[in-house]
């Protein structure tokens, strides 16, 4: 069943395609994690723990940690400083380090479906007027966008006593 090798190197074989019993393995949690990790056509799905968000979790020198960033380091070495892993599927389960892309936290947060990548992706204010260099204010405490018309009309619509 195992094909003539230890539970380590037949995990090796059938998540690399490569058992290399030459190799060493890193560490008992290394071998262990790709218990958790079941192969599809597209993603690799944590099977194992997540955490409120959907992220996978597993637990390394005792320490909890996420699942995809645990793999990358397994296959591809350490992430690098500054970046953090994006999902290119979107898929917050899927441990693939060909899914995975080391981005700057603005970037992973820009390309994401929350409110502040849908506000950043607006074309035009909630009046219709388009977001244009001559259009747009920028707050520099907050970085957030004002319309310039709207701004305008407001102002001149302000009751005065």
């Amino acid at each position: 069943q195992a094909k003539g090798f230890c539970q380590t190197h037949y995990m090796r074989l059938w998540t690399t395609g490569d058992a290399n019993i030459n190799r060493p393995i890193r560490t008992k949690d290394d071998a262990g994690i790709w218990l958790s990790v079941r192969k599809t056509r597209t993603c690799w799905i944590w099977i194992g723990r997540v955490d409120s968000g959907g992220y996978g979790v597993t637990y390394r020198q005792g320490r909890p940690h996420k699942a995809h960033r645990a793999i990358w380091k397994i296959v591809r070495g350490p992430i690098p400083v500054g970046l953090t892993l994006d999902h290119l599927c979107r898929n917050r389960r899927c441990v693939r380090p060909d899914h995975l892309e080391p981005v700057t936290l603005r970037v992973n947060v820009l390309r994401g479906e929350g409110v502040t990548a849908h506000l950043a992706r607006q074309t035009h204010c909630k009046r219709g007027h388009r977001f244009t260099r001559a259009n747009t204010y920028v707050v520099p405490s907050t970085g957030s966008r004002q319309c310039r018309a709207c701004v305008r009309l407001h102002r001149q619509n302000r009751i005065r006593p």
